[in-house]
């Protein structure tokens, strides 16, 4: 018997080629959508979770709160790590880890300058899984001259020759390091992303961390817990222990578990999370891929609904010689399975065609071949039945439900007025979830549109920023010798994340309110290289050498925080800090106040901010304006000045500003990106959908149509009255569609 349904439904298909085309390439479409969220979602979800102790390893986050803001970062005090472990049995190991390191590796004459640089304990390895193709996890970073490398780099850099005991150099060989070990290239699924391992006791040395420091938050901290304890309860102990060490009850801890890593970070200071996607974008996408398969069912049932006339004779003799409703309804059931199992060859077909565009906007390397892994491959089944089950369902209803006296005497087939409003019902929520999609992808990128257009208070344009440690006025008087650079600044630019401080004092302050303001540390050139207003007072002056010891400069949403009247004049003291460097608490006098401008992205209100003018220390971060004009030369000559006076080993890289900031918006951009593939599919399925159905009553009315023609009627006056019906229903969809979209 289902040899002979299958022959019924190969025949049907093979009759009704066109129909059956938009029924089949529909449904391909909706389940090619469907396998490309299948796969990414595979991938997004199992990141960080190949390690064998995964399930015990959680990431410290630190948590401040103010009157203002609560920020989170994912950097904590240096000597948390020991502590932690010491006085809680829950956490049996830790390490710290600072990545995105380049210093720039020497070996025999070539440099190596693009690869990652990362730091870390020794108990890193016995941590993660990073497999070891030589070496011993366990003494690989004992030594604090060891260095574990991947398989890539050692390809790189020792082609087929043995590396271990082979010595690398950083800084222009000032700092030599011994490969103990060799690891498996590390997976695309991983948060942390590194090229090779280094002892994080050198950062001593390389960048002055205090490990004894509380007030200090330079390395990440990871811990392992130990087995039965939960994160949740363990949260909670290690931040009363951290708030009561600080003597800061605003400051708490948390243990996020290493599988939330990458779909649940979203906080101001991640580090070393580049790749991260939030799950709400992950829900988007899997819904409009539902949506998009759900179009090409309402097709399959509006088409198979449609054509019930052609099939009522079949239906009646094999209710005369005794078929029971409920076979059939299995036939008409297997029919749409079968057409279902039918498009799912033409579904992987498309995702193969497709995925190296989408690899290309979600920035990822999927392959079909992930298909085979057992979850993936039942859910796809799984989608595919159920696909064939929900578009079959109402025709096969509809169908089993003639009655074969009125059929055999040559009376009508169709439910008359009840089936012909659903099939408009259907066309409506078609095109109603069709045009949803379209207003919300217009949306989109009319907010990403303005976001990249919106005055931000400053003139990225032009401006490139580079790291450079090397004397001030030495550096400036090279740079600037040259005409084409305008000005230079040496001050920590906009588009980089600073932590907010809360110890402030000022008249009229309450004691009890902690307010986070966020410091820079700038020099007077900083408002002409980056284009910034005064709004009141002044700025810093190379002519008054007290405003580097005295003075501070506020932006209006800080001066709003001071209470009333005018802000100059106005004392602030500030309590120490520590940055990179130590900073004593001092009494500064507020001397202007300048506009208000996005050192962020857009998602975040401007906030308070304050600008010093440091006596030494600062971030060696230099900016310039540069002429539009030769571009390209100005930056060979920023290249060959810089590498003259940096120290030996220096590697010059740049940013320019208005990238810096573009770059804030990509996971905006990707999802536009994304949404107008899917919304260009969904409008290809309902249009194709509507085509079949425009051309089955046009087929039903030709009758009529000859009628008309031989009254008189034109052309484009058929193809008006044909059409005016699905217009209709399409202003219909677009009215509900509208206010759903624009409220979403």
């Amino acid at each position: 018997m289902i040899k002979n349904y299958l022959k019924i439904a190969w025949r049907n298909i093979v009759r009704h080629k066109g129909y059956s085309f938009i029924n089949i390439f529909g449904l391909a479409v909706g389940m090619a959508c469907c396998v490309l969220m299948m796969l990414w979602i595979q991938n997004e979800s199992s990141f960080d979770r190949f390690h064998a102790n995964g399930n015990s390893l959680c990431r410290v986050i630190a948590e401040t709160r103010t009157e203002n803001d609560t920020f989170m970062e994912a950097k904590v005090a240096t000597p948390l790590g020991p502590a932690l472990k010491e006085a809680f049995p829950e956490i049996i190991d830790f390490s710290r880890y600072l990545g995105g390191l380049k210093y720039g590796i020497q070996y025999d004459g070539r440099n190596f300058d693009d690869d990652v640089i990362a730091a870390a304990e020794p108990s890193f390895f016995t941590m993660f899984s990073f497999p070891f193709i030589q070496g011993d996890p366990k003494t690989a970073l004992v030594e604090p001259h060891s260095i574990v490398i991947t398989e890539g780099l050692a390809r790189k850099i020792f082609g087929n020759g043995d590396p271990m005991s082979k010595t690398l150099s950083f800084f222009g060989g000032r700092e030599v390091f011994s490969v103990t070990g060799v690891i498996r290239n590390i997976p695309q699924n991983s948060h942390l992303r590194f090229d090779c391992v280094i002892p994080c006791v050198n950062m001593q040395r390389y960048h002055h961390v205090d490990y004894g420091d509380w007030s200090e938050k330079f390395l990440c901290l990871y811990v392992r817990l130990a087995p039965g304890a939960s994160a949740a309860k363990t949260s909670s102990k290690i931040s009363r222990f951290f708030s009561e060490k600080l003597s800061r009850p605003n400051a708490s801890l948390m243990l996020q578990p290493l599988k939330d890593v990458h779909l649940r970070s979203n906080f101001r200071l991640d580090f070393y999370n580049d790749s991260q996607v939030s799950i709400t974008t992950l829900w988007i996408f899997s819904l409009a891929a539902l949506a998009i398969l759900l179009l090409a069912c309402i097709n399959f049932m509006n088409l198979a609904t449609a054509q019930a006339a052609s099939r009522g004779k079949e239906v009646g003799l094999r209710k005369v010689t005794g078929a029971r409703r409920s076979e059939l309804i299995r036939q008409f059931l297997g029919e749409a399975v079968a057409i279902s199992f039918l498009s799912l060859g033409l579904a992987l077909l498309l995702a193969y065609a497709f995925l190296p565009l989408f690899n290309s906007l979600a920035e990822r390397q999927l392959t079909l071949a992930r298909l085979a892994e057992p979850w993936l491959l039942f859910g796809l089944l799984a989608i595919t039945l159920l696909t064939g089950l929900l578009a079959g369902s109402y025709p096969a209803l509809i169908l089993s439900a003639f009655r074969p006296a009125q059929i055999l005497k040559g009376g009508p087939v169709s439910g008359g007025r009840g089936q012909a409003a659903l099939r408009k019902s259907l066309v409506v929520i078609q095109f109603a979830m069709t045009l949803f999609l379209v207003v919300g992808t217009f949306i989109v990128g009319e907010q990403l549109k303005f976001m990249r257009s919106k005055d931000l208070g400053i003139n990225p344009h032009h401006v490139l920023t580079f790291y450079l440690p090397a004397r001030e006025d030495v550096l400036k008087n090279a740079l600037l010798a040259n005409p084409r650079v305008l000005s230079m600044t040496h001050s920590l630019p906009p588009g980089i994340e600073q932590r907010g401080i809360d110890n402030l004092t000022w008249e009229g302050k309450n004691p009890d309110d902690r307010i986070a303001f966020y410091p820079t540390t700038v020099d007077p050139d900083y408002l002409r290289t980056f284009g910034i207003k005064m709004a009141a007072g002044r700025f810093f002056s190379h002519d008054l050498l007290s405003d580097r010891s005295r003075s501070v400069v506020i932006n209006e949403t800080a001066a709003g925080l001071l209470g009333p009247g005018s802000p100059i004049g106005k004392r602030i003291t500030i309590g120490a800090q520590t940055t990179p460097w130590t900073i004593p608490e001092r009494k500064l006098t507020v001397i202007g106040v300048i506009r208000d401008f996005h050192q962020m992205s857009l998602h975040r209100p401007i906030e308070p901010a304050l600008f010093t003018w440091e006596k030494e220390g600062g971030w060696p971060y230099i900016s310039l304006r540069i002429s539009p004009v030769n571009v390209a030369a100005t930056l060979k000559f920023l290249e060959r000045t810089s590498k003259k006076l940096a120290p030996a080993g220096f590697r010059f890289t740049y940013e320019f500003l208005d990238m810096q900031l573009d770059a804030f918006y990509k996971s905006e951009r990707t999802i536009k990106s994304i949404l107008e593939l899917f919304t260009i599919l969904a409008m290809i399925t309902a249009c194709l959908g509507l085509f079949g159905l425009a051309l089955f009553l046009a087929e039903k009315r030709t009758k009529e149509i000859g009628i008309r023609k031989v009254l008189g009627a034109s052309v484009s006056e058929i193809t008006f009255l044909l059409s005016l019906e699905f217009v209709k229903w399409v202003a219909i969809a677009a009215l509900v569609a509208w206010p759903l979209a624009y409220y979403a």
